[in-house]
């Protein structure tokens, strides 16, 4: 037996031939309203934005011309003044009370130190405030030949420095 072979069947488009090319610029203009939908929303987009930054752009502009007047001020302020300033003054006047007393040259030892540091006084202005109503024989371990060393400590410091109010020691 011989077997004949058919040809396979080929799906016939029953469509007009221009019909088809319809549908296809139809789709094409649909896609092309969409994307200029899109573009049109985007470009809102970057006005609306482009708008809220020239916003903000001039109000940084103002409050750097403000800044800059206030710093201006300020210099000429500054500079022109031939006044005394009593509070800046004060605070130079009161620096030396932050000095520390392991700083000093000659420094008293480092026993003596320890003992005015277990008694809460590590600066000249602490041991100021302390001897204005104690004597330093009252800190526990500090006798005779340790409050030597510490005016001893103190005496050059002093004669650098004028101090308001010399301390008892």
């Amino acid at each position: 037996m011989t077997q004949i072979q058919s040809e396979p069947e080929v799906a016939q488009d029953l469509s007009e031939p221009g019909e088809v090319q319809v549908d296809d610029e139809q789709a094409k203009a649909e896609a092309a309203r969409t994307k200029l939908a899109e573009i049109r929303a985007q470009a809102q987009r970057t006005t609306e934005r482009h708008a809220k930054y020239l916003e903000a752009k001039d109000a940084a502009s103002a409050a750097k011309a403000q800044w800059e007047s206030a710093a201006e001020t300020l210099q000429d302020l500054c500079l022109e003044s031939d006044e005394a300033l009593p509070l800046l003054d004060s605070v130079e006047a009161e620096d030396w009370r932050g000095v520390r007393l392991d700083s000093l040259e000659p420094s008293a030892k480092p026993a003596v130190l320890e003992k005015l540091k277990e008694a809460g006084i590590e600066t000249v202005g602490q041991l100021a405030d302390y001897t204005k109503e104690h004597d330093l024989l009252d800190i526990p371990g500090i006798g005779g030949a340790s409050k030597a060393e510490i005016e001893a400590a103190l005496d050059p410091f002093w004669a650098a420095r004028p101090a308001p109010e010399e301390p008892k020691t």
